[in-house]
């Protein structure tokens, strides 16, 4: 501890061993007070009774032992009471007559001190200990004096050199107060202001310190630190203030230090504060920080039972499992409406694993000018040219007449760029365009990996077979609209027994076709012949509707199936396959 000539303090505490040293090979034995060996006769006591206490002290050379009693009821203190040694126990004892002037009330050791020659050894024990016994029915006055700190209070928080500040509280006794002090502390200087008198303010009941700012009170925070209150009997009441609820901040040199009080987010649990600011010292705030709500709860990930950020149970939680797939198929798309692409979703939960996405629509088939309509709807051609019939000539040939002699056939035209001589469907598919099955998706592109629908497979069939007309008139599908171009072609299907729709009304012109129902579709146009031929796929059994048009078709030379052991009935049938299929089964016919 440092002082300077205006009394301010600087200290510095050691509370570990980095300042210490070490004495070796010391003659001097320490003096050591067993506080087990506390002994107390008595645990009650009255007017005239002995309270004897003993207590084990060792060491060379000791020459004083005290004992300081304190009454926890009136905060009155003996102190300093001295023992003597007892040969016969070993022990230093005190003994303590009671008489009518000692208050009632608990009397505690508050303190064992032994000093020898060379050293001293003390023992301080506090609040809670069992070495202690009661006073009852003496005269004497037991209650210390109340102060009541909601009484206190400073009259100017701040003050400048020269003004004064009023420090005032209220205390009470039963019988009357004798001495009230205080002290108060610099805490930016260090200097400490030790018991002043408190003087009491008969108009205001009041216990009262005018604090002056004059040239010995230097600027900065002055903490009030404690009262102390005694009556005329040595009942005292000590109260001690360790937070800045009461100070004077005397303004100069020292004045408030602001610092940033730092923002704190909010979180689904807690509120949070935004960013203030306030004196390091006293804690007076400069800018008061404001509450901020509380965030909402993160539900949003469906896999955890919790909010992300605390245990609130989450209402979204799903139970985990393992997603079974179920294609959603594609869906080709035509002059007319648009497509989807092959997607997934979940079986179980119904969770959208791989999301269709839609496919425009593909421009109208204009390419052959002699059609008034577009190939695949009813759109009218803007090309549309009448085709120009030759004259019969009905005379013979006059002898001049030379008959034309017969062109030697060329190869046919590919007008497709997709649609190459080395593809297996290449035969197939100027087959198709030659005869009028169908003449590509445009003038020049064939698409022959899109998929095929049901309402173009029939209509490719019908094209096929000479594009008979039905013999009834009738509609009975909501998905085949009056005039398109598969209507006739659906008709004529119904009627020769090639197929009935998927249920429902509908006949599923825009669902793609798989290669079981193709093939089907084939063998019914066909005749339905049976056919006597073992099965070769594992994946055709017996009972299944195309299990005979599967034999038929493979004994036919229409297809060999998918892979070694396999036909892939469930498939997709792209164009370029429907084409072939149609190819085979028309020249194997002829």
């Amino acid at each position: 501890v440092a002082w300077d000539t205006s009394e301010n303090v600087g200290d510095f505490y050691c509370y570990n061993g980095d300042y210490c040293f070490e004495i070796e090979n010391s003659s001097v034995e320490p003096i050591d007070i067993d506080i087990n060996s506390i002994s107390i006769s008595k645990t009650e006591a009255t007017v005239d009774d002995v309270v004897d206490i003993s207590v084990k002290v060792t060491g060379n050379n000791i020459n004083r032992v005290v004992i300081s009693l304190f009454n926890e009821d009136s905060s009155n203190l003996l102190a300093y009471n001295e023992m003597t040694y007892n040969n016969d126990t070993e022990t230093y004892t005190y003994c303590m007559t009671i008489s009518d002037f000692l208050p009632s009330g608990f009397w505690r050791i508050s303190e064992i001190q032994a000093q020898g020659e060379e050293n001293i050894a003390k023992v301080e024990i506090g609040y809670g200990h069992e070495w202690g016994f009661n006073v009852v029915g003496t005269a004497a006055d037991h209650q210390a004096p109340v102060i009541e700190n909601t009484t206190l209070s400073i009259s100017n928080v701040e003050i400048g050199s020269g003004e004064s500040s009023v420090i005032s509280v209220k205390i009470t006794d039963n019988d009357a107060v004798g001495r009230v002090v205080f002290s108060i502390k610099n805490e930016d200087t260090g200097k400490l202001l030790a018991y002043p008198e408190m003087n009491y303010n008969v108009e205001t009941d009041r216990y009262e310190y005018v604090f002056t700012a004059d040239e010995t009170v230097p600027s900065g925070h002055w903490r009030l630190c404690d009262i102390f209150a005694c009556d005329t009997t040595d009942n005292y009441n000590l109260q001690t203030y360790f937070s800045w609820d009461y100070y004077i901040l005397v303004k100069g040199e020292n004045d408030h230090v602001w610092e940033t009080d730092e923002a704190v987010e909010a979180t689904c649990t807690h509120t949070g504060l935004t960013e203030g600011s306030s004196c390091s010292i006293c804690g007076k705030v400069q800018v008061a920080q404001e509450v901020v709500p509380t965030k909402p709860h993160d539900f949003s990930d469906t896999t955890k039972r919790t909010c992300a950020n605390c245990w609130e149970p989450n209402p979204n939680y799903v139970e985990p499992h393992t997603h079974t797939p179920v294609i959603d198929r594609a869906v080709s798309p035509t002059c007319y409406s648009t497509g989807l692409t092959q997607g997934s979703h979940c079986l179980t939960c119904g969770e959208v694993l791989v999301e269709q996405e839609v496919i425009p629509t593909v421009p109208h088939d204009f390419s052959n000018i002699y059609n008034p309509t577009c190939a695949y709807c009813n759109t009218a051609n803007p090309y549309y040219t009448a085709p120009v019939i030759p004259p019969v000539i009905d005379s013979e040939p006059g002898e001049d007449y030379k008959p034309t002699p017969t062109p030697v056939p060329e190869a046919p035209v590919n007008p497709f760029y997709d649609v190459a001589s080395s593809d297996y469907y290449y035969d197939a598919v100027l087959w198709a365009v030659s005869e009028g099955v169908t003449s590509g998706q445009t003038a020049t592109a064939f698409a022959p990996l899109l998929d095929c629908t049901r309402a173009q497979v029939v209509t490719f069939l019908w094209r096929a077979v000479g594009s008979p007309e039905p013999v009834g008139t009738g509609n009975a599908f909501t998905d085949v609209e009056s005039g398109s171009y598969h209507e006739k072609a659906v008709q004529w299907a119904v009627e020769n027994g090639i197929t009935n729709g998927t249920g429902n009304n509908d006949f599923g012109t825009g669902t793609a076709v798989t290669r079981s129902q193709v093939v089907t579709f084939l063998w019914r146009a066909a005749g339905s012949p049976v056919v006597d031929a073992d099965n070769s796929f594992d994946d055709v059994s017996a009972d299944t509707y195309y299990s005979d048009a599967v034999q038929w078709a493979v004994k036919n030379g229409i297809t060999l199936g998918s892979g070694a052991n396999t036909f892939s009935p469930d498939d997709v049938c792209t164009r370029a396959q429907v084409v072939t299929f149609l190819y085979r089964y028309c020249t194997a016919n002829q």
